[in-house]
């Protein structure tokens, strides 16, 4: 298996094999809430719904074992912001434990040290299971300006770790083309990363940057149960980190190219939609097609390395490959000053 050593750690270690009745004990234990626990999805942490009597809900997150402290900090911390500087943004609260620390060591039954988090619960309806509408495009560009504007004064010792899914970092996952198997997504992913270079790496520097959210995709967020339009609430801050600030439009962007509707239509409304409420410099908007190439790229070079050494996860990790590989295709299809002529119109620039 094709290996990178600063990818090494939570996407290559196996999460906390931990059962629901441990996970019963330990919010029993460690946050006094007698709950029934039941098992959530996640890329690599171990996360259980717990269900007390009386219908409260909270989120047990268990870390996994090989994530440094300091990045669980970090995730942790940035809640902690957002509930003292935008107490308005629907994203999980912090729920300290008895003994009042918000990050509890715990031996797990595997042998393991984790870990472990309480989280309010959100509800709502998981956006990945609902229609995508313009209404829905534009509330996300707004909910993702409005995050962007509560995390611009907060910064943390690690706010720089290494992160897979950091799509500013692609150039150093060109050893992962192997692992793509379809000749032609190799080729697509091989020239954004040849774009990166070219066009986007030498501007960095001149970029504003801050911590961001890096990861606005519809499992993360919810919606509310009545209006399916009005955003209910946003989950799992795993995948903050210190990048340009236009990366986080662009990476959201990305997961709005649908491979069944073929149109960059839907990139358009969420970017606009953002624009309005956060303004992009003329050097940001120039870069937003080469950066939303350069996300798609990282999701198709991250997620079948990680297919090739995961299979029994295969699903999930592959689900977002098929709209990165139609996007990638449709991006690289414009030549550089069609790129500059959409992005300039999308923006209010034309």
């Amino acid at each position: 298996m094709i290996s990178i050593p600063d990818l090494e750690g939570p996407l290559s270690s196996k999460a906390p094999a931990t059962l629901a009745d441990e996970a019963e004990q330990i919010g029993l234990d460690v946050f006094g809430v007698s709950a029934q626990a039941q098992v959530l999805t996640a890329e690599r942490d171990m996360n259980f719904l717990l269900t007390t009597p009386d219908g409260a809900k909270y989120v047990l997150k268990i870390s996994n074992p090989a994530e440094e402290p300091a990045v669980t900090n970090l995730q942790t911390s940035a809640l902690l912001h957002l509930e003292a500087t935008r107490p308005s943004l629907r994203v999980p609260r912090i729920v300290p434990a008895l003994d009042g620390s918000v990050e509890p060591p715990i031996a797990l039954r595997e042998g393991r040290t984790s870990v472990v988090r309480l989280l309010s619960y959100l509800s709502g309806v998981p956006l990945h299971a609902l229609p995508r509408t313009r209404g829905v495009r534009q509330n996300l560009g707004t909910l993702l300006a409005e995050l962007d504007i509560g995390l611009q004064n907060f910064s943390h010792p690690a706010q720089s770790h290494s992160l897979p899914w950091n799509s500013m970092d692609l150039p150093r996952l060109e050893p992962l083309l192997g692992t793509v198997e379809d000749e032609a997504l190799r080729g697509l992913a091989e020239r954004a990363i040849r774009d990166f270079a070219d066009v986007v790496a030498p501007e960095i520097p001149s970029l504003r940057a801050q911590i961001i959210y890096n990861d606005l995709n519809f499992y993360n967020v919810l919606m509310d149960q009545t209006n399916n339009e009005a955003v209910a609430g946003l989950i799992d801050f795993g995948d903050i980190i210190h990048a340009p600030l236009v990366n986080d439009v662009a990476v959201a962007a990305s997961y709005h190219f649908s491979d069944a509707r073929g149109s960059l239509l839907p990139l358009e409304e969420f970017i606009a939609s953002y624009h309005r409420r956060v303004k992009l410099t003329d050097a940001e908007i120039a870069l937003v097609p080469f950066l939303i190439a350069s996300r798609m790229a990282t999701t198709v070079l991250v997620a079948s390395w990680r297919a090739s050494s995961h299979p029994d996860n295969k699903d999930y990790i592959l689900r977002n490959r098929p709209n990165a590989q139609a996007g990638l295709s449709a991006l690289l299809g414009q030549s550089r000053d069609e790129k500059r002529a959409w992005i300039n119109g999308v923006c209010g620039k034309a």
